[in-house]
């Protein structure tokens, strides 16, 4: 049995390490597009003898009949043919990869407001799937003493994660949420509050009930987040409103939900191994 993975981030690569600890011996074949060491956070020092995917070289990731691929996307589904077109994003190249069983994995991108000011400098995605220069310019921005005040647009789980990493580096940071309460979509107002109020004492700023309306800077990079008429500076924005799922590929192919999941997989998620459901 050949199994194949679209996407090598935390679902994928833990569906990997399942199958090695479950001694099977499938063919697993796994794909992502970005480069490796960045989607599965490979560790600085890799082994022969490892026994997590992590830190595993190619060689013994081969012993495990393992084959991972950076830098390959997928872009076309065959279900009948139990196939998938794999393009390379370094070559250009494409070949069909076949397949018993397909886990999906491919992860989500944050979403883009429709407002005005999304093209300046200075705004970057918050959480996975940055572009090696969209993470050079993360790196640049929390290295640089000069760039202080910085807003994330978002209070989701991504969102307070980032202002829990920048608190550490000494930024000032800014919560703008159009949700009454941080993490609105995982704790109750009572919980929530308490990380709100832990928040505050480590001097972040909530502006909660509030839309970002518009970004505002010098003609090139940004300075100013506009939130129903407040005006926060912001040597820096990170945007955490939403993400949506890398699976324009398959419309038409398979069918899928307003939030372009495929709906077989949420009929018959319950059913899945854990190891499938994370990767789902």
């Amino acid at each position: 049995m050949k199994i194949v993975i679209i996407g090598l981030a935390q679902g994928g690569s833990q569906a990997v390490q399942t199958l090695i600890d479950a001694g099977s011996n499938v063919e697993v074949a796994g794909f992502d597009a970005a480069d490796l060491a960045q989607a599965i956070h490979w560790s600085a020092t890799r082994s022969d003898d490892a026994e997590t995917v992590f830190a595993m070289t190619p060689s013994a990731l081969a012993r495990h009949h393992v084959q991972l691929t950076g830098q390959a996307q997928a872009v076309q589904l065959d279900p009948d043919g139990h196939r998938v077109l794999i393009k390379s994003l370094t070559s250009g190249d494409t070949h069909w990869e076949q397949y018993d069983k397909l886990i999906f994995s491919p992860g989500s991108r944050a979403l883009q407001l429709p407002i005005p000011g999304t093209d300046l400098q200075g705004i970057l995605p918050a959480g996975h799937g940055l572009s090696m220069q969209q993470i050079q310019d993360y790196k640049a921005m929390i290295m640089n003493p000069e760039i202080q005040n910085v807003v994330i647009v978002g209070g989701g789980y991504v969102g307070f994660m980032s202002a829990e990493s920048l608190i550490q580096v000494g930024k000032h940071i800014t919560i703008i949420d159009h949700n009454s309460r941080l993490l609105a979509k995982y704790l109750d107002e009572e919980l929530a509050q308490k990380l709100s109020d832990a928040m505050i004492d480590k001097g972040v700023d909530l502006v909660l009930n509030s839309e970002v309306t518009a970004f505002e800077g010098d003609g090139q990079r940004v300075n100013t987040v506009v939130a129903d008429g407040q005006h926060v500076a912001a040597d820096f924005v990170l945007m955490s409103a939403g993400t949506s799922p890398n699976t324009e590929w398959l419309q038409g192919v398979v069918p899928l939900t307003e939030d372009a999941i495929s709906k077989q997989i949420v009929a018959n998620r319950h059913k899945l191994p854990m190891f499938m459901q994370l990767a789902m």
